[in-house]
């Protein structure tokens, strides 16, 4: 059936005014800005530096026109450049991949940069042996990062049998997207490099 201008509002209320959704994070995403990852950066060059993903959100879910400051194009989404009903369902669709491949993934990468920072200030999990002081802080904030590609590992472990790119032989028959057993094995290399400083 798709979406209606009533479902849409629903999950606008839900999403950006905390209806019904006490977990309310990703109107805040990224979490972190003291510093920027090399992709929010990459981002910002684009689409400007005043770029934040929810404010693209915002404007799908509403029909508004966007203007970016960078060299990206300006995007329209209103009424005037859809025809009823695919309109909403475009709107849907839009506001959900906006959320998974730009909101989270951006979160993910400052939450990378957040963890990097932890150790740059000495927050190591396993504690030397001058040392009685041990910080978790860091590692946990890069589990919470790795946690965030729960979602594209799925969707990757789906598309894989469609590209024959699933298993190490690329045979499908492991059903495992190799880019999600590559991107995983580097999430665990990683934590432990953040464990040892």
């Amino acid at each position: 059936e798709g979406s209606t201008l009533a479902t849409m509002k629903a999950g606008k209320s839900y999403l950006y005014d905390g209806v019904g959704n006490s977990n309310n994070n990703f109107k805040t995403y990224p979490s972190y800005t003291t510093t920027q990852s090399e992709i929010l950066m990459y981002y910002k060059n684009f689409y400007g530096s005043d770029y934040e993903p929810n404010t693209v959100v915002k404007a799908v879910l509403n029909g508004e026109y966007v203007e970016f400051d960078g060299p990206a194009k300006d995007q329209d989404y209103s009424d005037a450049t859809r025809t009823d009903p695919v309109e909403y369902l475009i709107r849907e669709e839009l506001a959900k991949k906006i959320t998974q491949y730009t909101t989270a993934l951006l979160e993910m990468y400052q939450l990378f940069e957040k963890a990097l920072e932890k150790v740059a200030q000495n927050c190591f999990s396993y504690v030397h042996k001058d040392s009685n002081v041990r910080c978790d802080e860091a590692v946990n904030i890069w589990d919470e990062a790795a946690a965030i590609q729960d979602g594209p590992n799925y969707l990757g472990s789906q598309i894989c049998q469609d590209y024959f790119t699933c298993g190490f032989n690329y045979n499908n028959a492991d059903k495992i997207a190799i880019a999600n057993t590559k991107i995983l094995n580097l999430f665990q290399v990683g934590q432990a490099a953040i464990r040892t400083g």
